[in-house]
Formats: structure tokens, sequence, C-alpha cells
């Protein structure tokens, strides 16, 4: 079993290592070659310091098995959905997690972070992730050591600094071979499991009306009031507000063409629940937190479920 915090309990070597590398990185661009040299130390001594004696890929990851698969392993383009913690090696701190519980319990817990599940596809991570999935098997968990040539390089990236050697633990819990068919078949067990009918709308949408509004209808262009939470399949709030203002037809996010369907079959007064598949909702990028009212990542070809309320036009 590694121990992730050791190097903290280590030797005056240690501590040197870690002044050493604080000192160095306040240095210019020109010192980029004694930043690898220190971080070769720090990364060598870490070794040393938790007796792992296994050779490295060819590449420099070291894949350390905990927990064999037994699904089939993933290739690159595959999507996979894992569970992820990430250390740097320099501090020994938890620095990045999926795990809500964990990361309020060791205080970096972020609301803009979507925690649960993560949906990535092999080949657009950082190498020592990319390459780490490829050697594992569906069901396993493993753990990842790599240098920052494998990781982030000279990039800060959050609480990681520029040449930072990395310690992931990682679950993959699914490999996704069809991301858009596996996307289709949950939005039918979701609609299934909750008895509604798995017809859609004109527009491709699936209306659930709850109270039947007694108002007017909206159309294209009303700016309207309502009460919204946005959430994922699996019950993950993406957006919750009261009293959002909100244009029918608008193109903000470049996503709200499904919700502005569900919407105009809506009158004012009424409650709603609209399961809008990906292509008609964020499409199969997704969207970064920072865009329009979402403040948290929404996942690759996610079926968004709406529970609306219909408070004024």
């Amino acid at each position: 079993m590694i121990n992730l915090v050791s190097m903290k309990n280590n030797s005056f070597l240690y501590l040197s290592f870690i002044v050493a590398f604080f000192l160095i990185s306040s240095c210019s661009k020109d010192d980029t070659s004694e930043l690898l040299v220190m971080e070769d130390r720090i990364f060598d001594n870490y070794l040393l310091s938790n007796n792992i004696t296994s050779e490295p890929t060819a590449s420099g990851l070291y894949y350390l098995e905990e927990v064999e698969g037994t699904g089939v392993a993933p290739v690159v383009n595959n999507w996979v959905s894992i569970n992820y913690s990430i250390y740097t090696i320099h501090t020994g701190s938890l620095v990045a997690t999926t795990n809500e519980v964990l990361a309020r319990n060791i205080g970096i817990y972020d609301e803009r972070v979507l925690y649960g599940p993560s949906k990535l596809m092999i080949g657009n991570n950082i190498s020592g992730l990319d390459e780490g999935l490829t050697l594992m098997k569906e069901g396993g968990k493993a753990n990842l050591l790599f240098k920052s040539d494998l990781g982030y390089g000279n990039k800060i990236i959050g609480s990681i600094d520029a040449y930072s050697s990395l310690f992931l633990k990682v679950e993959l819990i699914k490999v996704i071979t069809d991301p858009v068919q596996e996307e289709y078949e949950n939005t039918i067990k979701f609609l299934e499991a909750h008895e509604y009918s798995t017809d859609t709308t004109d527009s491709g949408i699936y209306y659930i009306p709850v109270i039947t509004g007694t108002g007017d209808s909206a159309t294209i262009g009303d700016n309207i009031t309502i009460n919204i939470k946005a959430s994922l399949l699996d019950g993950r709030v993406l957006y919750e507000a009261n009293n959002q203002r909100f244009q029918i037809g608008s193109f903000e996010y470049n996503a709200t063409f499904g919700l502005s369907e569900g919407l105009k079959l809506m009158k004012v007064g009424g409650t709603s629940r609209l399961v809008v598949p990906y292509q008609l909702a964020f499409g199969p990028y997704g969207k970064n937190y920072h865009d329009g009212y979402y403040r948290i990542p929404i996942p690759p070809y996610s079926t968004i479920v709406y529970d609306l309320s219909f408070v004024s036009l």
C-alpha cells in the first residue's frame, strides 16, 4: 500500500528538495533544466520512500494495479466513465477528485465541480492518464505515477504547479464504445423506471406534464419567468434557480432548443418535467462551467432533465 503522505514525514533531505523546488520555481524560463532535474530527484525519492521497484512503461508511466478488472479493456477513442483522485507528488496533497465526500473532508470542495463519475474520451487527456486507462479493464482500480512530461508539463493547472509529477488513483467504471447509443439506452431506462412514456414530441423531447396551467402559452421571442432545475439522468444537479428570466427560442449556451420546445407546451401556472436528448441540449461536447448560467461542467452526450414551473409571461 502506497503512503501518499510519507514524503511529508521523511528526512531533512526531502524538506531540502521542497525548499529548492519552490526557489527554483520562481526563476526564469532559462532555469527549466534545473526544474526538471529537481523534479527527477523528488520523483526518485518518492519511489524509494514508498519502495516502488516495479519497472515503468517505455513512456515512464508507473502502473500499479490494485484491483484487476473483469470487463473489456478500452482503447484510444473509446469513451469511459471513471472515478479518480489526483495528488501532487512533491507535496503529497490531494488536488482534485470526483469524490465529493473526500473533497469536503480534505477541504478542497468547489461548487463549480461536477462530482461523481467523469465521462471522457481516451486520447483527449494528459498522456499518463490515457496510457494508464488502456492498461486497465472495466471494473479495475489502479494507481498511476508519472512525471510532468506525461502530465501538464510547464503549465499551472488549478492547484497543480508547473513541472509537477502526479499520482492518480483511478477506477474504471465502464467502457463506452458508442456514447450515442449508451445515452439513448440510459434515457429509455430512466423513462421506464419513472413510468413515463417513451414517445417523443414532434421536436424530439420527452414532455411530462405535472400540473396543467390555466394561463397563456409562450411563443418564440417571449420573455418569461420560470423556476428551473436542470439535472443529469443520475440526479446530479447542474443548475437550479427560481424566478429565472428566459427568452423562448434564444440560443444562449447554444443549447436551449429542447428547453424552448418544452416551455412552448406549457401554460402560465403549470409545472412539467422535460427529458431532453443530448443533441437538443448541450451536444456531443457538453459545456464548460463558465458558459451561461451554468457554473459547473456539463458532460458530453448528456441527456438533460428539466423540472420547470411557468411563473409568468
